[in-house]
């Protein structure tokens, strides 16, 4: 089972979340009535994403590790990978994702083409459990894009 704890106080306008590791992430929380003000915290003032936003990350950050682990077994030399999100929300409450298009970056050297394909097909169909709930309401997309490295040189 996976548990987080959440902590919201009146005068920050942001939550805190804190997972197993103990890490936190803070996001945006509901903006206070007029005339609360706000403090500025460890954080300042920028409260973070929101929590829709927070789901493209997860989903984001789920994919990637899996591609990263799948393609370690591939032994592609991947030197980053960039993933940036965009999803489409329904116009009304509760606001629903109806589109997720993830852009996947491979940057490395000597990348199979095939291999790196087939890796984020892998991630999103099969492995990633919160696409795999997001594709429960909205389509989800992908797209990559490879970056050649130059081999470095002893010399």
């Amino acid at each position: 089972m996976k548990s987080i704890q959440l902590a919201w106080r009146p005068g920050t306008a942001r939550f805190e979340a804190t997972g197993r590791s103990g890490a936190r992430v803070v996001f945006e929380a509901p903006g206070e009535p007029d005339g609360v003000s706000l403090d500025a915290g460890l954080h300042g003032p920028a409260a973070g994403p929101s929590p829709a936003e927070l789901l493209l990350v997860a989903g984001a950050g789920c994919a990637a590790w899996d591609l990263v682990e799948i393609l370690r077994k591939k032994r592609q030399d991947v030197t980053t990978i960039d993933v940036a999100v965009d999803g489409d929300q329904q116009p009304d409450p509760p606001w629903t994702f109806r589109r997720v298009v993830l852009r996947f970056t491979v940057r490395g050297r000597d990348l199979d083409r095939e291999a790196v394909d087939r890796a984020v097909a892998l991630s999103i169909d099969r492995y990633c459990s919160v696409l795999s709930t997001i594709r429960e309401a909205a389509s989800v997309t992908w797209t990559t894009i490879l970056e050649e490295e130059p081999v470095e040189r002893e010399g």
